[in-house]
């Protein structure tokens, strides 16, 4: 099947490719031609059942080079004559439903069920670009501890601890892009967790920050990242030393704390080791965090057997993750998997929590349906 801008045609394993080429055009751009022809083909490639996926690539050096200002132009000039012969309401009504036009068709790709590929190959700009924005207000997926109850009684002396959730305001944008044969995206996020101040089992408000490459080599892929976090209103929690022991210590302690004011002293100590643990749960113990990470992954044997690595490195507080990883394509169905997480981290850090009980190898055998 083909359009006036675009060749299409799927293969026996039912992978279309769609070719943009539009005719006359040194570079792909998006007019109302090449609009209503991608409605189409998304319309079609969606109520095609032999179609599984789709590819699709340009015909031309450049993938794209955005929206074509003629057409923006006659938009603005249809928006002028509806002012002035129908009123605002209609214009903008107008313009809102034909700029949001090529949104509407990235939504009904995203929601077709069927995976959707870009080969980009040179400039990818304008209506190619991708970026979004996002609010979250809800709980945070890490509650943070507090102190339940303190037992002072002499023969069972005991401390609970309890989970608590918090809530909180998440305002975030992530963009992508590609210049060549590098893909580039960017994401970041601002989080204020609700009355953080009064609750000590909340994060502190922090801004996180993600850029990163990746590039294929032929059948070598890399990705590259660089996270980096910033902490508002920052402040080291430096725990108590005398909550930094073992229980049978603790209760010997509390056992001893007969007075109301001893037993007070004990209270304030386990809550400022509380509050110690929390910000390295949090992962807030530095105010400024600097983190790299990189994965590289091998493909061969007709793509059944892949070898890949997973790096992280945190410059700041020197923890590092290594997660290598070998898979087998077994059938079209199962695959399976040998590989290890290594976590190493200094004491007062989340690897260093987690380094003696996660550090583990493991087999995997995954199966699809």
């Amino acid at each position: 099947m083909a359009t006036k801008n675009f060749k299409l045609e799927t293969d026996a394993d039912g992978i279309a490719l769609v070719t943009w080429d539009s005719p006359g055009k040194s570079m792909n751009v998006f007019d109302q031609s090449v609009i209503d022809d991608l409605d189409k083909i998304v319309t079609d490639t969606t109520a095609d059942a032999n179609v599984k996926g789709v590819v699709i690539t340009s015909g031309k050096e450049a993938f794209s080079g955005g929206a074509d200002l003629t057409m923006l132009d006659s938009m603005r000039t249809v928006f002028t004559d509806l002012l002035k012969t129908k009123g605002k309401e209609a214009a903008n009504e107008a313009l809102f439903k034909e700029a949001g036009r090529l949104t509407q068709i990235f939504r009904r790709i995203e929601t077709s069920g069927k995976p959707w590929v870009a080969a980009i190959n040179g400039l990818a700009l304008g209506g190619a670009f991708e970026l979004s924005l996002s609010y979250l207000r809800g709980y945070a997926p890490l509650p943070g501890l507090t102190l339940g109850s303190v037992t002072f009684d002499p023969m069972t002396p005991s401390v609970l601890v309890s989970r608590t959730a918090y809530n909180q305001h998440v305002i975030g944008f992530d963009l992508s892009t590609a210049v060549g044969q590098v893909g580039l995206r960017a994401e970041a996020a601002y989080r204020l967790p609700i009355d953080w101040q009064n609750r000590p089992y909340a994060a502190r408000p922090d801004a996180q920050y993600v850029v990163g490459a990746d590039r294929s080599f032929g059948s070598v892929s890399v990705i590259a990242q660089y996270m980096g976090r910033f902490v508002f209103d920052w402040q080291k929690e430096n725990g108590s030393a005398m909550a930094r022991v073992n229980p049978n210590a603790i209760g010997n302690t509390l056992m001893m704390m007969e007075t109301a004011a001893l037993r007070q002293q004990a209270i304030d100590g386990i809550n400022a080791e509380l509050l110690r643990i929390n910000q390295i749960l949090f992962n807030q113990t530095a105010e400024l965090q600097h983190v790299a990470t990189a994965r590289v992954e091998w493909t061969g044997l007709h793509d059944t057997l892949s070898i890949a690595a997973l790096g992280f490195v945190n410059f700041t507080t020197h923890e590092w993750l290594a997660a290598p990883k070998i898979g087998y394509k077994l059938s079209d169905q199962m695959t399976a998997y040998i590989g290890a997480e290594i976590f190493y981290g200094p004491e007062g850090t989340l690897f260093g929590l987690i380094d003696q009980t996660l550090t583990a190898g493991y087999a995997e055998l995954r199966a699809s349906f």
